[in-house]
């Protein structure tokens, strides 16, 4: 008979074990064999907390659950960590069947009070001259320069969240898997923040760049039907970060404060319904060790609504499919078909065209007499354009900060006949 195993031990609802958003978080795990034996019923559980500077206890439960059991231990500090194991005891029809303890799963608690954040939220400062193309608020990049200690075995967590949706980086290392992040919430009553291990990005005793782009997104972006409304929870996008060195022996914590830089975004206007517009003649080669025309930044008033760690499942690629076809829409302009509904965004591999040149993406679920059939869209543009310049091309390039919701691609700029499935 195949022994009974306890796998999947998680905490709360997240598969991962860091930034768990509880100081009591509850418990789930599976049970599993092949087969099950007959009948078999958990009748007590047993949960072994290992946590530093302590012997690991034992606590045992009489109880038929597996999924979100009460915490047994006192609660955790914010960002302390407790090494969890389980185990069953149950029954069946051939008597009393026990599993062994659970491989060891790693909890951490995020930060769990205001008082724990030490950064201050930043900005751009208002520029003078905008981009022709610019709608809405322009993308910002902020970064920051930093040497940290040596690890010594310890952890280093990123805590950051923004007003708007960014992207962060770690030496030119996006940092995570995640997109749109923080997540639309109702900010005015609570922002969600992200953690993330960024030990292996890191480069102790060396030069450290922490670099961020952020986007309108659902704070100051377009939102609700019709002509909608912009700004509706602020009109002024930033970032407010934390980089703390935990368990390493040497006190480190990186902040965002007055000491950042900031550049406007080559993605002169993003916004969730209407899409993005990248001009490449504004992009700067590298932009993360650059050192160039880089501004100081303001600071904002720390965010009243409360500030809490994830607790909702990310936005992931997880899939990419490839066109079934492309073909020429009656007026000339290039349409490629995927084949079915999607949710998601474009990548081209590698395009190149002269300086100036404009390639417009419009992108919609149906076609309607051989267009693009736009009508269904009411007033979201989804739309992404693409301004060549600089000498550059595109080398997979995808839109940062937007998505769509379409089967069908219409390309205005590049001819139906220069275009492969791969490309």
């Amino acid at each position: 008979m195949a022994p009974i195993t306890i796998t999947d031990v998680r905490f709360e609802h997240a598969a991962g074990g860091i930034g768990v958003p509880s100081p009591t978080p509850r418990i789930s795990w599976i049970v599993t064999s092949d087969p099950l034996p007959k009948n078999w019923k958990q009748t007590s559980y047993d949960v072994e907390i290992a946590r530093s500077g302590k012997q690991p206890q034992s606590f045992h439960v009489e109880s038929s659950s597996s999924v979100l059991v009460p915490w047994p231990d006192s609660p955790l500090a914010s960002a302390e960590t407790a090494i969890i194991r389980v185990k069953s005891s149950g029954t069946s029809d051939n008597g009393q069947l026990n599993t062994e303890w659970s491989e060891p799963a790693t909890v951490e608690a995020a930060l769990l009070s205001r008082d724990d954040w030490s950064a201050k939220p930043i900005t751009a400062p208002s520029r003078s001259e905008t981009h022709p193309d610019e709608r809405g608020i322009r993308p910002v990049r902020f970064r920051k320069t930093f040497t940290a200690p040596e690890l010594n075995g310890g952890r280093a967590r990123l805590y950051i969240t923004a007003l708007g949706i960014y992207e962060a980086y770690l030496n030119g290392k996006r940092i995570g898997d995640e997109w749109l992040a923080p997540g639309w919430t109702a900010y005015q009553h609570r922002i969600q923040y992200q953690v993330f291990d960024v030990g292996p990005l890191l480069k102790p005793g060396q030069p450290n760049i922490l670099s961020v782009e952020v986007s309108e997104g659902w704070y100051a972006g377009r939102v609700l039907w019709g002509d909608g409304l912009t700004c509706f929870y602020g009109d002024r996008i930033g970032v407010l970060a934390q980089l703390d060195l935990l368990d390493s022996g040497s006190e480190f914590r990186l902040t965002t404060d007055e000491s950042w830089e900031c550049h406007p975004s080559p993605i002169v206007g993003s916004d969730i319904y209407d899409g993005e517009t990248y001009d490449l003649g504004l992009e700067v080669d590298d932009w993360h060790h650059d050192t160039s025309k880089w501004t100081s930044v303001e600071t904002l008033p720390f965010p009243k609504p409360s500030l809490v760690p994830s607790s909702s499942p990310p936005v992931r690629i997880t899939e990419t499919i490839k066109p079934i076809k492309v073909f020429a829409d009656p007026s000339g302009k290039a349409l490629i078909d995927f084949g079915q509904n999607l949710v998601g965004k474009l990548i081209l591999h590698s395009l190149k065209k002269p300086d100036g040149h404009r390639l417009t993406i419009r992108h919609a679920e149906v076609s309607e007499n051989g267009y693009l059939g736009i009508r269904p869209l009411r007033r979201a543009k989804q739309t992404d354009t693409i301004i060549f310049g600089g000498g550059r091309g595109l080398q997979n390039w995808s839109p940062h900060f937007t998505y769509h919701g379409f089967r069908y691609v219409e390309l205005d700029g590049w001819a139906a006949d220069e275009i492969t499935l791969e490309s």
